[in-house]
């Protein structure tokens, strides 16, 4: 089987995720900087099929793209220091990336407590 993690393959699912997100109203870099979070994810996972890492690689971004500028503004607004130091345009994309790394990483997890549940045998 093909390497998925390949430039190329990368470059045309970041592509891909771009498009089929922006009818949904989400700025095209918050879901790029997700999506590879989520490929950043990937690097650390073993024993995972390729339906569900395609699967969070498309849940990933949207969930960048929705909430990274609500932790933006909340760190701009909770936080009165950070206003003279960076917008939150600046606070958006690492939010971005670290949504996308982290909900990849939570489904991961999910994964295996679901299969632990249901007896199945999960790689660790």
């Amino acid at each position: 089987m093909a390497d998925l993690n390949t430039p190329l393959a990368v470059g045309a699912a970041a592509t891909g995720v771009t498009l089929l997100g922006i009818p949904t109203g989400l700025e095209p870099a918050l879901l790029v900087a997700g999506f590879l979070g989520a490929v950043w994810a990937q690097g650390y996972q073993l024993g995972m099929p390729w339906h569900q890492r395609a699967l969070l690689l498309a849940v990933s971004p949207l969930l960048a793209g929705y909430l990274a500028p609500l932790l933006a503004a909340y760190l701009i607004t909770t936080y009165p220091f950070i206003q003279g130091v960076f917008t939150q345009a600046m606070l958006q994309l690492p939010a971005a990336a670290l949504f996308g790394l982290i909900t990849h990483e939570l489904g991961y997890r999910i994964k295996q407590v679901v299969g632990a549940k249901l007896g199945k045998e999960t790689p660790q």
